[in-house]
């Protein structure tokens, strides 16, 4: 089926690239290179058996956290606990999505997606230090 096939790609690239980012903010103070992402994120694509995507998705793809957030947003119970604080509510609402998202996601395909983030952000620190050790720069960044 054609959707899946796109979702699985984008959702999953969407994952690994969360992992790259994650990584990279954490290791602010590495200066991890940006060819570094770069194979970080298509060496994990490869592991996920994905080729990197050469053409977006169609206009006519919803994808599951679209779905997900407009089932949640009818609900005019789950709209008033929003407004209660809406400081916090931004946030929380991307946080309840992505959870949601993931177990859909989980649900459909059969692969975690947080298990992937995580191999994108371990991919991203094993090719850093590598690139360290090679140029003789491996400081104490761990």
């Amino acid at each position: 089926d054609g959707w899946k096939a796109q979702e699985k790609a984008t959702y999953l690239a969407a994952k690994i690239q969360s992992g790259i980012e994650k990584t990279t903010r954490i290791l602010h103070h590495a200066n991890i290179s940006e060819s570094t992402q770069q194979n970080a994120f298509l060496e994990t694509m490869a592991m996920c058996g994905l080729k990197q995507l050469e053409i977006p998705p169609p206009h006519t793809h919803i994808p599951i956290e679209k779905m997900v957030k407009e089932v949640l947003l009818a609900d005019k119970t789950f709209q008033a606990f929003l407004v209660t604080d809406p400081s916090t509510s931004q946030s929380m609402l991307a946080e309840i999505i992505e959870t949601i998202s993931d177990q859909v996601f989980h649900a459909i395909f059969r692969i975690d997606p947080q298990a992937i983030q995580k191999m994108a952000e371990e991919q991203l620190t094993t090719l850093h230090v590598r690139s360290e050790q090679q140029s003789g720069c491996l400081c104490c960044f761990l």
